[in-house]
């Protein structure tokens, strides 16, 4: 996503969406297998990074390009 802007010179919604999709869907299973595995006593950092991700995509899809 990051190349295809890089290129273009505009963002990709397609590839931007499918980016933080992938990325959100992968804290999200670390943040279960954390809760599942109990090897830790807070997913305190999963949950920072996926917040501050959610945070990026709603900037990314209101804010004007």
């Amino acid at each position: 996503a990051m190349m295809g802007a890089i290129r273009s010179g505009a963002i990709d919604r397609a590839g931007t969406t499918a980016a933080f999709t992938l990325s959100l869907s992968l804290l999200g299973a670390f943040m279960l297998a954390d809760e599942v595995c109990m090897e830790y006593d807070t997913e305190h950092v999963h949950i920072l990074f996926f917040i501050a991700q959610l945070v990026t995509v709603v900037a990314i899809s209101t804010l004007p390009s």
